[in-house]
């Protein structure tokens, strides 16, 4: 008989001990999400308001700068991406998947195959967005 018990004790303490190890690791794994590449997420509500107030202000800057030049075709895209991360957030995309994964339309990996004409980003270009982003993004 007390060596049942103790077959019970042993079959209950390594039960238990899966479960605590299982918590943990999905612990482990969602805090590995949040602080995907090494850096620290806001929330998708944190990031839904920044990311308003950063569109409001480069619109307002957009105004002081004639259309058409440098400065305001990079506050024209920052708002189009910006905009862009915000609609995969409201579509249930986590903030650094809508970050690294969004890609703003004219972007094009291979800017020399490109005429002059055509109004491309260069991948400098995407990733100052995306380094932007990520700034505005993180804490």
């Amino acid at each position: 008989m007390k060596g049942t018990f103790v077959k019970q004790i042993q079959r209950s303490l390594v039960a238990v001990l899966l479960v605590v190890g299982a918590l943990a690791f999905s612990t482990t794994r969602a805090n590995a999400q949040v602080t995907n590449i090494g850096h620290n997420w806001v929330t998708e509500s944190e990031a839904l308001t920044a990311l308003e107030g950063a569109i409001t202000t480069f619109a307002l800057d957009q105004s002081a700068y004639p259309q058409g030049s440098t400065p305001w075709v990079n506050a024209t895209n920052h708002i189009e991406y910006y905009k862009m991360i915000m609609g995969a957030i409201e579509g249930g995309t986590s903030v650094p998947v809508a970050v690294i994964n969004t890609i703003i339309a004219g972007y094009n990996p291979n800017p020399a195959a490109v005429d002059a004409v055509t109004n491309t980003l260069t991948p400098a270009q995407m990733d100052l967005l995306r380094n932007d982003a990520t700034d505005l993004l993180t804490q």
